[in-house]
């Protein structure tokens, strides 16, 4: 058995979609002869922590876990702090790295320790944050192992996060060509993102590999749906963003004069509509179904299963539909698989781009959404989303702002017409098995491994 040292700012027993690539990486590495100790943060560095202790429970063996406090700093301090000058520190002047760069500093310390136990013949380091990349790089240019580096997201194109400037982007952009400069495989999960990098760094583009994000289906065993509704179900799981344009995004600061310097030297490498991920256009939709088709409208109720309880019942009363719309708030990964697959339809939706028809990244739920072999409501725009939801046939796709052709799509759905147009393209979803795409990221240590030895 090889080892491999995993760094991991998010990890169980949070919860949350960030834990579920590398949880699942874990749980298959030792399958393909590869032993993870992991690094991750100690819990209770933060209040808004969300926690899914069920998340290990599937395991067959005990996950080798490292916790490393948050180290106290002056940044836990203005990371906590509300108010428009603390707002300004971290946006423009700690965030270099990150505001995690005391606890990279706290897990490189662990990693060397680690490392001086016993002997490793790979590091893996899950990035974000910038800062567990910028460990991991010291680590292996300090012990000769060679480096792994998973991007969820890219560096310079995190799609909930823009640059107060240019130079912030560009400083941005040194960390992650550092990364993929001494990493040995820099993988990607996207295949827009992938050809991206590959096209932003020639050099290194033989390093950049794809390794999506997937569904396990032990997590689709032994889960009892939960109980049917007498109408027809349209399930949504997960959270989503509630943040307007990022290309009209608000600067925080005190003086006008400042502010008007601040939002002029705002800049934002690929501006999206974020408002266009919440419920409110699918509400809009669901309200013209209420008035135009009330027949269709009695026989609907819609759930909810995750976060922004609170935003997404005032959206439904603010549309009067809240008579059909439930809420459960955050639940555990199997009690929300457990809905999904009592779902009659499910719904998805996404961030639309202003600069591009394509998007850079993938809703995590997608898969465990084709898994399910439930219809999808995908409203999407182009890019690798799009491309499975039309291979799997399993999506009715739309825009995210035609909210007349949302609306057709809900009764069509309702009155389950063309319902053989549903029928899953099962060789096709079992690409995205976790367990087969763990082979891959085990194939990859292999490589890097044996050349490791032979130097």
């Amino acid at each position: 058995m090889k080892n491999v040292l995993f760094l991991a700012f998010d990890f169980p027993p949070f919860g949350g979609a960030g834990v579920h690539r590398s949880l699942k990486f874990v749980k298959y590495l030792p399958e393909f002869g590869w032993d993870p100790t992991v690094v991750t943060v100690r819990p209770g560095y933060k209040k808004h922590e969300i926690y899914d202790n069920t998340l290990l429970d599937d395991h067959v063996q005990p996950v080798k876990v490292v916790h490393v406090p948050f180290p106290p700093s002056l940044l836990n301090h203005i990371m906590e702090k509300p108010g428009r000058i603390y707002s300004l520190l971290r946006t423009y002047v700690f965030v270099f790295p990150d505001l995690f760069s005391p606890w990279g500093k706290a897990a490189l310390s662990e990693g060397q320790r680690q490392l001086a136990k016993k002997s490793y013949q790979v590091i893996f380091s899950t990035i974000l944050p910038v800062s567990t990349g910028i460990a991991g790089i010291r680590l292996s240019r300090q012990s000769g192992v060679p480096l792994v580096a998973d991007f969820r997201d890219t560096i310079s194109s995190i799609r909930f996060f823009d640059y107060p400037t240019r130079l912030h982007f560009a400083i941005a952009k040194h960390y992650e060509r550092r990364i993929i400069r001494y990493s040995a495989r820099s993988i990607m999960q996207d295949t827009v993102v992938e050809n991206e990098m590959k096209r932003r760094y020639p050099r290194f583009a033989d390093k950049i590999v794809y390794i999506p994000n997937g569904y396990d289906e032990n997590d689709f065993r032994n889960i009892e749906p939960k109980p049917p509704g007498r109408k027809f179900r349209f399930v949504y799981c997960g959270s989503y963003n509630i943040g307007a344009s990022s290309r009209h995004k608000k600067i925080y600061a005190p003086p006008i004069s400042i502010k008007s310097l601040l939002t002029a030297l705002h800049y934002t490498k690929n501006p999206m509509d974020r408002s266009t991920e919440a419920p409110d256009r699918f509400f809009d939709a669901v309200a013209v179904v209420r008035k135009k088709r009330p027949d269709i409208y009695d026989r609907m109720e819609i759930l909810f299963v995750g976060a922004r309880k609170a935003y997404t019942e005032e959206a439904a009363i603010k549309r009067g539909i809240n008579d059909i719309v439930h809420c459960t708030g955050y639940v555990s990964h199997d009690d929300a698989v457990g809905y999904m697959m009592s779902a009659d339809a499910l719904i998805l939706t996404h961030f639309k781009p202003l600069d591009s028809p394509v998007i850079n990244c993938v809703p995590g739920k997608t898969f465990e959404y084709i898994r399910s072999c439930r219809p999808v409501l995908a409203m999407v725009p182009q890019g690798d989303a799009h491309d499975i939801m039309t291979q799997s046939r399993l999506g009715l796709i739309t825009s995210q702002t035609d909210i007349d052709q949302i609306s057709r799509n809900v009764c069509k759905l309702v009155l389950k017409k063309n319902v053989k147009e549903y029928e899953p393209d099962i060789s096709f979803i079992r690409r995205y098995d976790r367990k087969r795409l763990t082979g891959r990221l085990a194939d990859i240590f292999n490589d890097v491994s044996a050349g490791y030895h032979q130097q």
